[in-house]
């Protein structure tokens, strides 16, 4: 690993919320393709 990177990993919860967004964002142009999924809450 590089020095002066951290990973951080969080491992999946239950959803408190009754309606939960999920979206995928992704780079344009970026080759590997390079994207994250988030999620949140609807309210």
């Amino acid at each position: 690993m590089a020095e002066g990177f951290e990973i951080s990993l969080t491992t999946p919860r239950k959803r408190p919320f009754k309606t939960v967004f999920q979206f995928k964002i992704t780079l344009i142009g970026a080759e590997p393709p390079i994207w994250r999924r988030i999620q949140v809450p609807g309210s």
